[in-house]
């Protein structure tokens, strides 16, 4: 799973369990800026750690975080997840009052430190929705998505993936895969939520050099089946956002 969007689903998570939030080895420093005094918060806050910013945001009257990403897709935005500061995720907080607002994450390295600084700021949602945002459980459609890319991998001859799917299948149902598959997990979900989470980091598959955007695309592109890859690849995505936003936003 990317880690921009593993890094967000963690820290809204911690914020709705009430959990520490354990920083990750290449997560250095994590910082946050509150609005301007006089948009949305009471006050001006600027925090460098997230128990801070927990008890911040509760102090400036925020309610509750949802972890949004948009859900439609394209070729073109997957080629770019090879990159930093690419992915769609955003951090949306709700005052009492009802208004919201939302956290966007900048990501940058630094060598010294060898390691990320992350910066959210907060900004206004002047197009938030009217009502509380509702997530779906898509396990359904989910799993339909991962056996028609798995198949389509076995028909390209692509083994390594359509075990990977097949695998994604397999934690969806509650069942541990191979040790040959990795996936990363928020042990403070509740099961059903767990098991999405879990499916949904497997089968992110979704970067630069070596992953599904690059040779399998290729690879189709050659046997005249690139627009079934981008149909069944956008589908798949699609899928995997959902059941992020699902499996945290409980």
């Amino acid at each position: 799973m990317n880690g921009e969007v593993y890094q967000a689903a963690r820290l809204v998570t911690s914020f709705k369990t009430g959990k520490s939030f354990e920083r990750k080895d290449y997560e250095k420093e994590i910082h946050f800026s509150f609005l301007p005094k006089g948009l949305i918060a009471k006050s001006e806050h600027w925090v460098s750690d997230p128990q801070k910013w927990f008890t911040a945001l509760t102090e400036t009257g925020i309610t509750d975080l949802y972890l949004i990403m948009k859900t439609k897709t394209s070729a073109k935005e997957r080629k770019t997840f090879g990159f930093i500061n690419t992915q769609p995720v955003i951090i949306a907080s709700k005052y009492r009052n009802n208004k919201y607002s939302y956290w966007k994450p900048q990501w940058s390295y630094n060598a010294a430190i060898n390691g990320w600084i992350v910066e959210y700021s907060e900004r206004q949602w002047r197009t938030h929705p009217k009502e509380t945002p509702f997530f779906i459980n898509n396990s359904d459609n989910f799993k339909n998505s991962l056996i028609r890319i798995s198949d389509f991998s076995r028909r390209m001859g692509i083994e390594y993936y359509e075990k990977l799917f097949n695998s994604s299948v397999a934690v969806l149902d509650g069942k541990v895969p191979s040790k040959e598959y990795r996936y990363v997990e928020i042990s403070e979900l509740p099961e059903i939520n767990k098991r999405l989470f879990r499916a949904a980091s497997l089968a992110d598959v979704f970067g630069g050099m070596g992953t599904w955007n690059d040779n399998p695309c290729a690879a189709a592109k050659e046997k005249g089946l690139l627009e079934e890859y981008n149909d069944l690849s956008d589908e798949l995505l699609k899928q995997i956002r959902i059941a992020v936003m699902f499996a945290v936003n409980w």
